[in-house]
């Protein structure tokens, strides 16, 4: 659904506790305008503006929900101290730099901006997270595991531990070391084979190529750039974001079915992520031009259906 009107109105007839994922860039408070987007604001209007819209989503927040709020450098320090007060501060996740400018300005006058804030809370202490993972590279695969299709891995961490057996040997972990597995699983893999022992009588893991998920991404993000004036999904909305950045959110911090909301939707690239990834979206602008254009692209969208509901709301 995609409601035509002011989000506070409709936030205030949302079910409390109903939403899995909120993801909204609202207003930055950059002083820019961009046609009829006027981002020009005073501090204090800025968060009055957007103090009880956070309160309201809050409280529509599924117990196992989280929110994601994209802002930049001219807010993001003073809407998180809001978002502080209102979820509490043991329930900040994370803050995830997005890398989004490529070409640096050697004008700049200090060093230059590069990045956007996207700061995640989660409604309680039981929130639904899952591994995003990036494809490794092809000189990763060569040096590492070369053309037998897999890698030895260490079974040692830090810290001090007990010995364990491995088939009829009893090894000692070395000094402050300790073995990383339990013996039940040491047990199952040397069964299946799965470890081998170097020269020096170290037993080691057998991660077969087939299995590697690539790697964890963690909470700098390089690898999504803009949407530019050739990509392929830009809309033409001043402050589209990338698809993939969405996605990449949605897919951690929901499940298919679940219910995905934005509530500044812009070109409804929060919609067509959730559509294409199988979860429910509730997308909302008062910017009629903008409700327009996302419902252009979620009915050229596969996974939504040919009727897209518009409500318009006071």
């Amino acid at each position: 659904m995609i409601h035509c009107g002011d989000n506070l109105a409709l936030l205030r007839r949302v079910a409390k506790s109903s939403i899995d994922l909120i993801y909204i860039d609202p207003p930055y408070a950059s002083g820019n305008t961009w046609g009829e987007f006027d981002d020009d604001w005073e501090l204090e209007e800025y968060l009055d503006f957007l103090r009880p819209r956070l309160c309201a989503m809050h409280g529509a927040l599924a117990p196992t929900g989280s929110m994601f709020v994209h802002l930049d450098h001219n807010a993001a320090h003073y809407v998180k101290v809001e978002l502080d007060r209102l979820f509490g501060r043991a329930q900040f996740r994370g803050e995830i730099v997005w890398l989004k400018i490529r070409v640096k300005k050697a004008q700049a006058s200090a060093f230059p901006r590069v990045h956007d804030t996207i700061l995640w809370y989660s409604r309680g202490a039981d929130y639904r997270y899952a591994h995003q993972y990036a494809p490794l590279a092809d000189a990763y695969i060569r040096s590492h595991y070369g053309r037998r299709g897999y890698q030895l891995i260490s079974l040692i961490q830090d810290g001090a531990g007990p010995p364990r057996r491995f088939g009829d040997r009893v090894l000692v972990p070395p000094a402050g070391k300790h073995w990383i597995w339990s013996q039940a699983r040491i047990d199952a893999a040397m069964a299946a084979g799965r470890i081998q022992f170097t020269k020096s009588g170290r037993p080691r893991a057998v991660r077969l190529l087939s299995e590697a998920r690539g790697n964890v991404i963690g909470d700098v993000w390089a690898d999504i750039p803009p949407v530019n004036s050739q990509a392929a999904e830009r809309s033409g909305w001043p402050t589209q974001k990338q698809l993939a950045l969405v996605e990449r959110i949605i897919a951690a911090c929901t499940q298919p079915g679940d219910l995905v909301a934005d509530f500044f939707c812009g070109s409804g690239t929060t919609g067509v992520a959730a559509a294409r990834l199988g979860r429910r979206f509730l997308l909302c602008d008062e910017n009629a031009a903008a409700v327009r254009l996302a419902k252009q692209r979620l009915a050229s969208c596969k996974r939504v259906g040919a009727v897209v509901e518009i409500a318009r709301g006071s």
